[in-house]
């Protein structure tokens, strides 16, 4: 269960633990402009404090619009693990599908120092018993704190990042994912079809990917910093 706070055509999402519907009240500061570029979506919007309290409770998922088309996608999570843990987590291109639901072993294409280039095969569950597999290349570029990830075939576009954000010192860590949303129309002829007959289900397609991303790092953070 989830609910949608929509204001000045944004939607801010957020789900708790136990997955029962929460009401946060945000200010217009965070919703309020039509279009945010990626280094600006909640970047010096809320206080780190305010973020560690909210994200404490659960996932935060931040939904930029262009009108009414979806531009960019943010996620924060707290992470009960020190900064520099998170990090090898993220940067484990190589290890993804050892903790990454439903990732095939990734193919690395090059390798230079702080940068990788990986082929990855997901599947995306579109509804129950209906599932499809993504298959594409990302470019890894590593610049602590962040984790820059661009598409080789669209090489002028803006990358999307990691970003890890040191709280209660350097113990626990805001983790932060955005990228461009894509567009489902290029993701394969079962997710076009589905999205055409179901257009309610693409936003589930835009979420659902990146919640599960950030929850299994999170989830292998933690895990790594409880046998420390």
């Amino acid at each position: 269960m989830v609910q949608w706070i929509k204001k000045s055509g944004k939607e801010f999402y957020f789900r708790n633990k136990m997955a029962l519907p929460l009401m946060c009240i945000l200010t217009s500061v965070l919703l309020a402009s039509p279009c945010f570029p990626a280094e600006k979506v909640l970047d010096e919007k809320l206080d780190k404090n305010t973020l560690k309290l909210m994200a404490q409770h659960g996932q935060l998922i931040h939904l930029a619009y262009d009108g009414e088309e979806l531009t960019y996608r943010t996620v924060v999570m707290f992470v009960n693990a020190p900064v520099d843990m998170v990090w090898d987590v993220i940067t484990d291109i190589e290890n993804y599908d050892k903790f990454v639901p439903e990732m095939l072993p990734p193919k690395i294409i090059n390798r230079k120092k702080d940068e990788i280039t990986a082929h990855h095969t997901v599947k995306v569950k579109v509804i129950a018993g209906i599932s499809a597999s993504e298959n594409y290349d990302m470019r890894y570029v590593f610049k602590k704190p962040r984790v820059y990830m661009y598409d080789p075939k669209k090489p002028k576009r803006e990358p999307g990042y990691w970003e890890i954000v040191p709280v209660d010192g350097s113990s626990k860590t805001l983790l932060f994912y955005t990228d461009r949303a894509p567009n489902l129309n290029e993701m394969g002829t079962m997710v076009k079809t589905i999205v055409r007959m179901k257009p309610e289900l693409g936003l589930a397609l835009q979420v659902s990917p990146i919640s599960i991303l950030t929850k299994a790092m999170k989830s292998r953070a933690e895990a790594l910093a409880k046998k420390k």
